[in-house]
């Protein structure tokens, strides 16, 4: 009798090693991964802040607006009115973006493979943002994920014009008067979530790398401000250096906040 009873209290307990209680092995807490699934990712409050745009300047030397004097190139009335002068002032850009792809659960971490596409906008240009994105989300705890994620993207801006400085006769410029060409980068950066599987809070901190060139036609010209000691009000000297074709540094800090859904 005792061999019958001992080959079954053997059983029963080889069985029970391989079936949890309440989630827990012999008070291990399980992991749970389901393969692969779909998510979507939306970032309506998202914006890019970029540090050397400010400052970036553009001048009209079109004849037929002043004929009071002239320095070099530069027609201008002495001590008063200059004649088409756009500078951006300020750094910030919104780029709200939507992206969807695939999610690898695994029992430590998500792997998101996205591509996805978005739409910069300044009040001195604005356009397409298209990029992919890989991310590596550790699970800590039930709810929160934190991880890097490295990825491609790419800005096709188009100038939409800049209110001109507040002279007399002052000029703005138009979107026939600059032209982009579109640049292409990279972004890196911190992303946290938090909620369920299926919805939960986006967010991340990102550092955007690109560089766009562009042209000016029309007879505005660009001003490259090399020398950061140049005041950049003072058109009496030879320090500035005006040129057709420059390039613009849209690199910056991004910050987006937005909504991660998982099926």
């Amino acid at each position: 009798m005792k061999k019958p009873i001992i080959t079954v209290l053997a059983a029963v307990m080889l069985a029970g090693g391989f079936l949890p209680v309440s989630g827990q092995e012999w008070g291990v807490t399980e992991r749970k991964s389901s393969g692969v699934e779909f998510i979507v990712d939306l970032r309506p409050g998202s914006m890019l802040f970029s540090s050397d745009i400010d400052g970036f300047e553009i001048r009209s030397c079109d004849t037929n607006w002043f004929t009071a004097g002239n320095v070099g190139d530069w027609n201008y009335y002495k001590g008063s009115t200059w004649d088409g002068i756009n500078i951006l002032e300020g750094t910030g850009s919104f780029i709200p973006n939507f992206s969807a792809g695939i999610g690898i659960n695994t029992p430590v971490l998500y792997i998101d493979i996205t591509g996805g596409f978005g739409y910069q906008y300044n009040t001195a240009f604005n356009g397409l943002m298209t990029f992919a994105d890989v991310a590596a989300r550790f699970k800590l705890g039930d709810f929160v994920t934190l991880g890097p994620h490295l990825g491609i993207v790419n800005f096709s801006p188009k100038w939409s014009g800049l209110d001109a400085e507040s002279w007399s006769y002052s000029r703005v410029s138009d979107s026939d008067d600059i032209k982009f060409s579109p640049g292409t980068g990279t972004r890196i950066g911190v992303t946290l979530t938090a909620g369920k599987r299926k919805i939960s809070f986006v967010g991340s901190i990102d550092y955007i790398n690109v560089k766009c060139d562009i042209k000016s036609y029309n007879r505005w010209y660009i001003r490259a401000l090399d020398d950061d000691t140049v005041n950049r009000y003072d058109y009496y000297d030879n320090t500035s250096t005006w040129t057709r074709e420059s390039t613009i540094d849209l690199s910056g800090v991004a910050i987006q906040l937005g909504v991660l859904f998982g099926t």
